[in-house]
This record gives structure tokens, sequence and C-alpha cells, in this order.
């Protein structure tokens, strides 16, 4: 939401790519909010929380993380293929590979919240690297279309 209200406050309008952008980022923070939660499980859990993460179990509550991180970058490769992205946002892609750091450690620690810490942390440089490659990517899009004033 972040994302999108600010286009919307400076565009005054709402368009597919600033869609896309805001859904591909708020997926990767939901998957730091989400990580954060598992070791909260069993607390959670004895003092009567039903938080999402706690009905679904750690098994599963991993599962749904993985899938969160995927369909960030998934939404991302969609928006360049079918909602006017352009193709320089792919430079996304390229945290990936930081991104499966926090799903294999969720994987391996599961509930355990020393063996997290790394986890949380990966999570955040992913989210942290993806949207850096993203402006790099729109800046690099709008210098190439017109390199003197990048309109």
């Amino acid at each position: 939401m972040t994302v999108l209200g600010t286009y919307f406050v400076l565009a005054r309008a709402f368009d597919p790519p600033a869609i896309v952008l805001s859904l591909s980022l708020g997926l990767l923070v939901a998957g730091i909010l989400w990580i954060n939660e598992v070791p909260d499980i069993p607390a959670d859990a004895f003092v009567g929380k039903r938080t999402l993460v706690v009905r679904l179990g750690v098994a599963r509550a991993t599962t749904a993380f993985a899938s969160l991180i995927a369909a960030a970058y998934v939404v991302l490769l969609v928006g360049v293929l079918f909602a006017g992205l352009t193709p320089w946002a792919l430079l996304g892609l390229l945290a990936l590979p930081l991104a499966t750091k926090p799903v294999r450690g969720l994987r391996a620690a599961k509930d355990d919240p020393h063996a997290l810490v790394p986890s949380n942390a990966a999570m955040i440089m992913a989210m942290l690297a993806t949207g850096i490659l993203l402006l790099v990517g729109l800046a690099l899009s709008a210098i190439l279309r017109n390199p003197l004033t990048g309109v």
C-alpha cells in the first residue's frame, strides 16, 4: 500500500505497472512479517492467540511463506509480460537467490527462535535488494528512453 499510495499522491492516478510493483514489494514485506511470527507459534498457541501462522502450524506456515516469496517474483514477471511494466524491472529477479535463503532457513530451523535470526535478516536483505534492483531497473528504463532528460 505504501508504494501504490505514494505513486497515487504523486501521479494522481493508478496504473498497472505501479500496482505490480506495489504487489511485489508488499508480498516481500508480508514475508518479513510472516517469518517473524513463526517463532511465536508455541507461545501464541499456549495463550490462545489464533493467528494464521498458529492455525497453519510450522510445516504449512513454511509452505505458505515460500509461496509468498515466490509470488512476489512471479508478479514481476507477469507485470512485464501483461501489465506494461518495463523489462528492466526484471533486474529485481536477481535478488531471488537471496530470497531462497530465508525459505531454506525456516525449513531447517522450524520454530527455534535463535536459529531463525539469520533467516529473518536474510528476508529483510532480500526485500531491500529487490527494491534497490527495481529502482535501478526503473531508472535505467527512464534514462534509456531519453538519455538527456530521462523522459
